[in-house]
């Protein structure tokens, strides 16, 4: 009889390999779920290599495959080998990264790590960075450490110490976890201002600007201005020279959410759409999109390493440390997960060049479909240079079909996952973004055939 190890690299094997042609969303209900479910009380013990089987089976047959080659939705990549390793190792050995003496090789991989995309951002000198569970929390880091550094007594006071009101401002297009950090903050929903988008779905400096004035009359500050580097639904990149600028004139903190198309500083031919992010105050990026590595793994950047201390340091006489760069000390977290050895793992098994050659050709596999809907009459709405595509077609214009019709029929047939979001005055699109690494163009030649079927029925 296996060991429970073994089935396990048995396991991880057969997925990988035989992930395509599996049908890629699960169709089973709740009801289902909690009836599987129901026979574990937690009482009689259950022998692990059959417990092995059992939640294998229940997740394989319960969930949604983002490493099958014919998903095409969200930032939720196929983990690599590397990865998985990597988060097993973490498991065996369970370091607690809350001091260094605790764990000197796990906090020194970490630093390596964070090194080495800092100088690939752009950064220099005396900046901060460390991992986090993902980007919303690298984006709460953000703007504690905004607020930090622009209000220091917001940090003993909180906002009862603020004369006038900060504003931050974000593309409505911007990620909705700010909507969380306003509200976790205590700066409240209403101080989040989201401008609007110009033609080509960035926001538009023209409404940015002039909101900032219409603040500074009405005695509000302006405080923060957040840049998106690769937007949810349109893979869009804000001008982030431009920002740059305003930031400068209204001296605002300039936050960079490049969660998504961060991962681009690692090629020469996908960085140079990031121009301006070495300017940015504070930096996210999330290793769990675009550099394959399983969830959750975000990184946070910032060139005032005083605020963050100023944000985060409090004392604690039970840690055998209280020297104030110590990571419970300069982070949200506590207790925290050896995050970044699988990030770690991927760069040194693949080097830089393979995986910049990777996110290139899902680059390349976006405009080879945007090419085949061209061709086939379908109308592309976004331009974005990070492998997602926003499309429609005059059937689905003029009613003839709805987009949720052929993204719920696409589901259920168990080949392809697509989403759909709103865009002004198109209503509904589909939303196809290039993710997986088993995705090759055999595969959008599938997707494009039965998506031609939908619309010239």
């Amino acid at each position: 009889m296996q060991t429970p190890l073994s089935l396990l690299q048995d396991i991880i094997e057969s997925y990988q390999n035989q992930i395509f042609p599996h049908p890629i969303a699960p169709h089973i209900t709740t009801k289902q779920l909690e009836k599987q479910l129901h026979p574990y009380d937690f009482q009689k013990p259950i022998e692990l290599a059959t417990l092995t089987t059992q939640v294998s089976k229940l997740l394989k047959e319960g969930n949604l495959h983002v490493p099958h080659p014919g998903y095409f939705g969200l930032y939720n990549p196929a983990t690599t080998q590397a990865s998985i390793i990597a988060d097993a190792l973490v498991a065996l050995y369970n370091p607690q990264l809350a001091v260094q003496s605790h764990s000197p090789a796990a906090n020194a991989i970490e630093k390596h790590v964070l090194d080495f995309m800092a100088q690939h951002i752009g950064y220099s000198g005396d900046y901060y960075s460390c991992f986090t569970s993902g980007g919303s929390e690298a984006n709460h880091m953000g703007l504690l450490a905004a607020l930090a550094h622009r209000y220091p007594a917001y940090v003993e006071e909180g906002v009862w110490a603020l004369e006038k009101r900060p504003v931050v401002y974000i593309s409505a297009a911007g990620h909705n976890s700010f909507d969380k950090v306003v509200k976790n903050t205590g700066l409240g929903s209403n101080t989040l201002r989201k401008i609007p988008l110009d033609k080509s779905l960035k926001i538009s400096l023209f409404h940015l600007e002039e909101q900032i004035q219409k603040d500074i009359l009405a005695g509000y500050h302006p405080a923060v201005l957040i840049g998106t580097a690769g937007t949810t639904g349109s893979g869009t990149i804000d001008p982030l020279p431009q920002l740059v600028k305003l930031a400068e004139k209204y001296d605002l903190w300039f936050h960079v959410d490049a969660a998504w198309a961060g991962a681009a500083v690692l090629s020469e031919k996908l960085k140079s759409y990031l121009n301006g992010i070495e300017q940015a105050d504070s930096i996210t990026i999330d290793a769990h999109k675009w550099l394959s590595t399983s969830m959750g793994a975000g990184m946070f950047f910032t060139k005032h390493s005083t605020a963050v201390q100023t944000a985060f340091n409090i004392p604690a006489a039970y840690m055998p440390s209280h020297l104030q760069t110590e990571p419970y000390a300069t982070s949200l977290q506590w207790s925290r997960r050896f995050i970044g050895l699988k990030l770690f793992m991927v760069l040194a098994e693949k080097g830089q060049n393979a995986i910049a050659t990777q996110m290139e050709y899902q680059c390349h596999l976006a405009e080879y479909m945007k090419e085949k809907l061209m061709a086939s009459g379908w109308l592309i709405i976004n331009d974005s240079p990070v492998a997602v595509l926003n499309f429609t077609h005059s059937s689905i214009l003029s009613g003839s079909i709805s987009t949720d019709k052929i993204q719920k029929q696409v589901e259920q047939e168990g080949n392809f996952w697509l989403s759909t979001i709103p865009i002004a005055e198109y209503g509904k699109v589909l939303r196809a973004g290039v993710t997986s690494l088993h995705t090759r163009e055999e595969h959008i030649d599938q997707l494009m055939d039965r998506l031609n079927q939908f619309v010239n029925l």
